[in-house]
């Protein structure tokens, strides 16, 4: 089943639920993978970040919100896939939320935008 929305696809299958954003950014592939994986450029979007950036490497986040306590929405994970500057995928631990994993894959468009 997969239902489309202006606010992403959603696609299920089994017990496995995939949600899927396609953006057109106007913005250089690097820029964008510097706003995905650098921690002061992440903190403006997201809150404090601490990243290993390497497959198998680690990610610690503490967003900005919800407004909840910082034990329930701290992230933490391990990344399953490095390949700059394309792919960042990572898991995505957090006590408000079920365990999932995260995937942002870049491709540049017309004019080498994202």
């Amino acid at each position: 089943m997969t239902a489309p929305d202006r606010l992403g696809e959603l696609a299920v299958d089994g017990d496995r639920t995939t949600m899927t954003f396609r953006r057109h950014l106007p913005y250089p592939i690097e820029r964008v993978w510097a706003a995905l994986t650098d921690p002061l450029e992440r903190k403006a979007w997201f809150g404090e970040t601490v990243i290993d950036g390497r497959t198998g490497g680690t990610i610690e986040m503490m967003p900005t919100d919800p407004p909840a306590a910082p034990d329930a929405k701290r992230l933490t994970g391990r990344i399953l896939v490095w390949d700059p500057p394309y792919v960042l995928e990572h898991e995505w631990h957090q006590r408000i939320v079920e365990d999932s994993v995260v995937r942002y894959e870049l491709r540049p468009a017309d004019g080498g935008r994202c």
